[in-house]
């Protein structure tokens, strides 16, 4: 029987080792075998590639040979850099991700800890855009702004040379905590562990609107119904790929499991990075 991979906070570790062996699952996933580790997080947290508090510099690390595709955004934009590593692979492009945990990516950029690093990432997309490169640029995040400001930061981008996409934040589930737990202690996470989402989008709606308003338009990769799967109004944590199932959200946040994102997102973004 396959094994969930469902990677826990350290605070959910000590409930998963006591968990008594189910007999049987309805759905195939016996959760007395869930690895309870670390928290599954995108691989370029480890790297120093990710950056958070006070940091302003970004790392001028590159993943693979080829075109130019920066990563660009917060640790909304991070979740995706193991899809997009694993998508780039084949394409004969290099992953560039620059991502910084509650980081501001708006141009033109102010004159404050976000708006710095933005004109550091900025300077790099040039220099590439110079050499003849060609430079993609995934923006994604919460903290894109407006419509009329995303389109700007856009607009910026595209006149220094590069191609941009933008991907939407994931969506918020409702009480994500209570996730892993349930998930453990059930013998059939993908029928009786169910989310809600919230009522915020994450800045959704301004980055959807901004793809339509750009001229030419911006093409966009939606997450929201690629992680809440269904017509609703609860989803399901657990999606199964073609290894068995894999868990959605990481740990107790709202961010997206590395193995998820190499899973499920890789393809889709593939199409971005064509």
């Amino acid at each position: 029987m396959s094994a969930i991979r469902l990677l826990l906070a350290p605070a959910f570790v000590a409930a998963s080792l006591i968990v008594a062996p189910s007999a049987a699952s309805a759905d195939g996933v016996d959760p007395s075998t869930v690895r309870a580790t670390q928290l599954d997080e995108p691989f370029h947290y480890a790297t120093g590639d990710h950056l958070t508090g006070t940091r302003e510099v970004p790392t001028t690390r590159r993943y693979g040979y080829g075109r130019p595709v920066f990563l660009v955004g917060d640790s909304m934009a991070g979740q995706l850099a193991d899809g997009l590593r694993r998508s780039t692979a084949g394409q004969h492009r290099a992953l560039l991700p620059r991502t910084k945990s509650g980081g501001i990516f708006r141009l033109p950029a102010a004159d404050s800890p976000s708006g710095r690093w933005s004109a550091r990432v900025r300077s790099q997309i040039r220099a590439e855009a110079r050499d003849g490169r060609r430079p993609i640029v995934v923006l994604a995040g919460r903290g894109l702004g407006t419509s009329t400001q995303i389109r700007s930061t856009v607009w910026r981008l595209r006149a220094d040379g590069a191609t941009v996409h933008l991907v939407t934040a994931s969506p918020l589930p409702v009480d994500v905590a209570s996730l892993p737990s349930c998930v453990v202690a059930s013998s059939s996470p993908t029928t009786r562990c169910h989310f809600r989402l919230t009522d915020a989008d994450a800045g959704r709606t301004a980055t959807l609107a901004a793809a339509r308003q750009a001229s030419p338009r911006v093409t966009v990769l939606d997450l929201k119904p690629v992680a809440a799967r269904g017509s609703g109004p609860t989803y399901s944590p657990i999606h199964t790929v073609t290894d068995g199932p894999v868990q959605v959200y990481r740990g107790v946040s709202n961010h997206l499991t590395a193995t998820w994102s190499r899973e499920v997102l890789a393809g889709r973004l593939a199409a971005l990075t064509r």
